[in-house]
C-alpha cells in the first residue's frame, strides 16, 4: 500500500498541494506519532486486564492481592516469602548468590516499612517466580508478551487508520494557474462520470500533473488479522478461541489441532510457580496455590467483547 508522508522536506508537492492533502486527510503527521502511543497504551491495558482476570491465587487473607499480583505478574516477576513483624509475607525482593548449580542462594528485601534486610532461600525464605529467568532479568516473562503483542495490535490499528485517510484521497490536481485547474476538473468530471473518451486541447494532458492515491482498502483484512493476534494471545495462557475466527468449512479436529500447543504455552509458567509455591507452604505452614480460570469466568470478569 502506497502512504503519501506529508512533510514538506521530504515530498515533491508544493506547500499548496501539502496543505491541500492535509486539510483532505484531517490530521497533521506530527499527531501519527502521538497516536501510535496512545494505541500501545490502549492495547497494553486490554493485555493486562486479561492476565489479570485469568489467574486466580489461594493466598493467606491477610496479604494485599494487588501488590501480590502486580509485582509476580507485571513488575520482576520475583516475590519472598518470608517471616517478619507483620508476620509471614511476600515481598518484592532481589536475588543474589550462586550456589554450585548457578541458582542464587539469598535474597535482599528493601521495603520502607522494614528497611533493607537479607534471607537465605531455602532456609527462612522462598522465592516466588514463574519463569527462571526472571531471577536473572528481573523482569515478568508476561511483560515481553504484553508489549509484543500491545505493539503489533497498535500498529494494526494505525494501518487501518491510515487506510481510511488515505481513501479520502482520490485524486491531487498541480496545475499552473485555474485556467488549467478548471479545465482539470472538467476532465476528471467527465472521466468520474463515465465516459469512455475525455477531450482536451492539445498540450493540456501534458501540463496537467495528476496525482493518484492508491486507495487500495484492506481495513477489513487487517481486522481478521487483529483478531487472530488476541487469539493469539489468550493461546499463550491456555484458552483456545480459534472458533472465535473459525472458517466454516473447518471440521472440529482441525479447530481443536492446536489443544496440545495450547495448553503447553501455560503449563511452564504454572508448573514453575507451583513449585515454589509447595516449598513456601512445607516452610511456612501456608496453603499456596494458582490456577487458571475457566473462560467464561474471564469472560464474565473482563466483559464480553463485542465481535468487532
Amino acid at each position: 500500500m502506497e502512504v503519501f508522508t506529508l512533510n514538506e522536506k521530504t515530498t515533491r508537492l508544493t506547500p499548496g498541494i501539502v496543505r491541500a492533502v492535509a486539510n483532505a486527510l484531517g490530521v497533521k503527521p506530527k499527531e501519527v506519532i502521538a497516536q501510535n502511543t496512545i494505541r500501545t497504551e490502549f492495547y497494553t491495558r486490554w493485555c493486562w486486564r486479561y492476565i489479570y482476570a485469568m489467574f486466580k491465587f489461594n493466598l493467606p487473607e491477610t496479604w494485599d492481592k494487588g501488590y501480590f499480583m502486580k509485582h509476580l505478574l507485571k513488575g520482576s516477576g520475583i516475590l519472598g516469602v518470608t517471616d517478619t513483624k507483620f508476620g509471614i509475607v511476600a515481598l518484592k525482593c532481589s536475588p543474589y548468590g550462586l550456589n554450585l548449580y548457578e541458582h542464587p542462594t539469598n535474597l535482599t528485601f528493601a521495603v520502607p516499612a522494614l528497611a533493607t534486610f537479607d534471607r537465605e532461600i531455602g532456609v527462612d525464605c522462598v522465592p516466588l517466580f514463574m519463569d527462571d529467568l526472571s531471577l536473572e532479568l528481573h523482569v515478568s516473562p508476561l511483560v515481553n508478551c504484553v508489549n509484543y503483542f500491545a505493539e503489533i495490535l497498535a500498529q494494526c490499528d494505525g494501518t487501518i487508520s491510515q487506510n481510511l485517510m488515505n481513501s479520502r484521497v482520490l485524486v491531487v490536481v498541480e496545475s499552473e494557474d485555474k485556467r488549467e485547474a478548471s479545465t482539470a476538473r472538467a476532465l476528471i468530471d467527465t472521466l468520474y462520470s463515465g465516459e469512455p473518451v475525455a477531450f482536451t486541447k492539445t498540450g493540456m494532458a501534458g501540463k496537467v500533473n495528476i496525482l493518484q492515491a492508491k486507495n487500495s482498502y484492506v481495513s477489513n483484512e487487517i481486522q481478521d488479522l487483529k483478531r487472530s493476534l488476541k487469539n493469539d494471545f489468550l493461546s499463550m495462557f491456555g484458552y483456545n478461541n480459534t472458533n472465535y475466527t473459525k472458517k466454516a468449512r473447518q471440521t472440529v479436529s482441525e479447530v481443536d489441532s492446536n489443544n496440545a500447543e495450547i495448553v503447553g504455552g501455560i503449563t511452564y509458567w504454572l508448573e514453575t510457580l507451583r513449585e515454589q509455591m509447595k516449598q513456601a507452604n512445607e516452610l511456612f505452614g501456608l496453603n499456596l496455590s494458582v490456577k487458571m480460570r475457566p473462560w467464561a469466568e474471564v469472560e464474565e470478569i473482563v466483559g464480553t467483547e463485542e465481535d468487532e
